[in-house]
């Protein structure tokens, strides 16, 4: 009764909170936020005043051949270059004045009552915490532009699409896109690191006090994490698919948390039963779980383009300010690491298993022989 009660409260003070906060601001509205500022290049002396109105049109013509500067660079230059060129091709074909936007405020959809109670108890924190995001991505991307790597690229950018004003804006529009589309994927990484960490230290805690289930709450906690994340995805994306994400891993949750069994009584109905998942089991769970997170990783790396980058890319891309170089070598040490990883996993998941005993087994084996003995006394 007193979990009902609480959980009453906890309803009654989410939706209060939500009512106030939408009634007195306007938690849905997105302000647009500029991370990366091409003035001080417009006004250098080189491009001022240079401008090419059918640049457009070359961009979507082009057939370029590269000729590069040779540098350590090159290969990395010739790649981004591929890749910013494709882009510009898309983007024109579908607007020839998208160097030139019309930047308004916008706002997120709000077309149920859960994801409306969603937008107007998260809109703030989510507005702080693209703005933090941005101030860090506005100043590793400053720092790259110091580095002889960008200016490399630059170098090489402008003898093949020119020196002026339109090519000025492509590249920093370029790197601006790239930088919005990680404010998400950096934003969900200190998520699921903090709540990584949480839960890890909560593993060893009850490790230290002997605890045989500590295994399966800290699968059932991560889990339950997954879950609130695809559901405040999918309320801000309105992605039925991430939705469905959502309620399986809150279905995987619910059982970790409390696992039950259906069995047959003596009067031959079914009946729930709760019991302890043996630690065979926890283990067989923890290789299940890892591996999807593996999966979901490679399936990332391998499912990126040069149009279309990957969480992985714009991650990497993040921490270190280089929207213009793919990170090759960073992916390929991921996906061997990962293999690498899985592998032991695996050896080790296969060695726990054949080598300890099912407890569960042990006790339900001795109660049943408890149990004959007390009625061949009786």
């Amino acid at each position: 009764m007193n979990s009902l009660r609480r959980l009453g409260f906890i309803c009654v003070f989410l939706v209060l909170t939500g009512f106030v906060l939408s009634f007195f601001g306007k938690p849905t509205v997105i302000a647009p936020v500029s991370i990366v500022d091409p003035s001080k290049e417009l006004n250098a002396a080189e491009f001022k005043g240079f401008t090419d109105s059918t640049f457009g049109d070359k961009v979507v013509n082009s057939t370029w051949a590269m000729v590069l500067v040779h540098s350590e660079f090159s290969n990395a230059n010739a790649s981004g270059l591929e890749s910013l060129r494709n882009w510009a091709k898309q983007k024109f074909t579908l607007d020839r004045q998208f160097l030139s936007p019309i930047v308004l405020p916008s706002s997120r959809a709000s077309s149920t009552v859960l994801s409306s109670l969603t937008n107007s108890l998260f809109g703030l924190p989510i507005k702080l915490a693209d703005l933090v995001t941005s101030s860090f991505l506005k100043w590793r991307i400053e720092q790259f532009h110091k580095s002889n790597a960008y200016q490399s690229f630059r170098v090489d950018f402008y003898e093949l699409f020119g020196a002026n004003q339109e090519s000025v804006k492509l590249l920093f529009r370029y790197q601006e896109e790239r930088a919005k589309e990680s404010l998400s994927v950096v934003q969900s990484f200190f998520f699921w690191l903090v709540t990584v960490t949480v839960i890890g230290a909560n593993y060893f805690r009850m490790l230290s006090k002997n605890e045989p289930s500590g295994l399966r709450q800290s699968l059932a906690c991560f889990w339950a994490a997954l879950a609130t994340f695809y559901l405040l995805n999918a309320c801000i994306s309105n992605s039925v698919e991430v939705l469905a994400g959502s309620c399986l891993s809150s279905i995987i949750a619910i059982y970790l948390a409390f696992p039950i069994a259906i069995e047959r009584n003596e009067l031959g109905s079914l009946t729930w039963m709760k019991y302890e998942l043996s630690a065979r089991a926890q283990v067989i769970l923890l290789w299940l779980t890892l591996s999807l997170c593996g999966i979901q990783v490679i399936n990332w790396i391998k499912g990126g383009i040069l149009t279309n980058p990957d969480s992985i890319t714009l991650l990497v891309g993040a921490f270190t300010g280089n929207f213009v170089h793919d990170p090759i070598g960073i992916k390929r040490g991921i996906v061997e690491a990962v293999g690498m990883l899985w592998l032991l996993l695996t050896v080790w998941t296969i060695y726990f298993y054949k080598s300890s005993t099912d407890r569960s087994q042990e006790i339900e084996t001795k109660l049943k022989s408890l149990g004959k003995q007390k009625v061949s006394i009786q």
